[in-house]
């Protein structure tokens, strides 16, 4: 398919999601004020207009092909994400980077030793020693759906001409046990920690984005769940996954890699 037809196709289905919408609120207008004897009618139209709607959104949400009599939009993405915890050797490295002694957080401790290792592949080598990873911590999580909130972000930025979607790049994790879902917005039970800003860049592929973020937990959890959001604090949630616990206590660490691919053609 060309760009152009794609543009069209695109164009289309993004009507016909809008379309499914106002259907369905004008049948949800007729079920209230329907009287007895056009009850049944009314319930019909509703359900009707309902499914259509929710097909519409569930195609959106999964980034699924949109039939609109001309070929598909796009190929369903496909998610990934791979989780590692560490158990890293803090006084081995307070002793080798002497200038994170005085710093109040493992986080800020981290962050310079983040920007030493990309400097130095001496530190980087003497931190890959004391940096055990910790026992039964790796997990790796495919196929995942797409939040609902970001399929629309999707259509928002598009329709608007607006950059929308440059900042999905805050990694979460917590403690929620409840199943994904494409209607979440949030995690189950966020751990309360500030998010960690990832890596913003190519995967495999020219059509995989991938984001790698390391937190540095200051307390004891039972991680089960990651996020990935558009802001520092509340945002849109592109995608939630869940996974067999990983405890960790104050000093440990779990490093994410999240990765979506999309398939473009027909």
């Amino acid at each position: 398919m060309g760009d152009t037809d794609a543009k069209k196709v695109y164009a289309e289905a993004i009507g016909a999601y809008n379309e499914a919408i106002k259907v369905h609120e004008e049948a949800q207008a007729a079920y209230a004020l329907a009287g007895k004897a056009e009850l049944d009618r009314a319930e019909e139209a509703f359900a009707k207009a309902y499914a259509t709607f929710t097909e519409a959104k569930r195609v959106f949400a999964t980034g699924g092909a949109v039939s609109v009599g001309v070929g598909q939009v796009m190929g369903q993405p496909k998610t990934e994400l791979e989780v590692q915890g560490y158990a890293p050797d803090w006084p081995a490295l307070e002793e080798h980077f002497p200038e994170i002694r005085e710093m109040s957080s493992y986080k800020e401790k981290w962050a310079y030793i983040e920007q030493r290792c990309r400097e130095s592949e001496e530190d980087t080598e003497f931190v890959k020693v004391h940096r055990p990873r910790l026992p039964n911590s790796h997990r790796l999580v495919k196929d995942k759906v797409v939040t609902d909130d970001y399929a629309e972000k999707i259509v928002d930025t598009n329709v608007d001409n607006s950059d929308g979607l440059k900042d999905f790049k805050y990694h979460d994790s917590g403690t929620g046990v409840g199943a994904e879902a494409a209607s979440d917005s949030a995690l189950g039970t966020p751990c309360g920690e500030a998010r960690d800003i990832g890596s913003q860049e190519e995967g495999a592929t020219t059509k995989t984005y991938k984001s790698i973020a390391t937190n540095t937990y200051a307390g004891s959890f039972a991680i089960t769940e990651h996020g990935l959001f558009n802001a520092a604090a509340a945002g849109i949630l592109m995608d939630r996954t869940k996974f067999d616990p990983i405890n960790v206590v104050s000093g440990n660490q779990i490093e994410f890699t999240f990765q979506i691919a999309y398939t473009s053609g027909g």
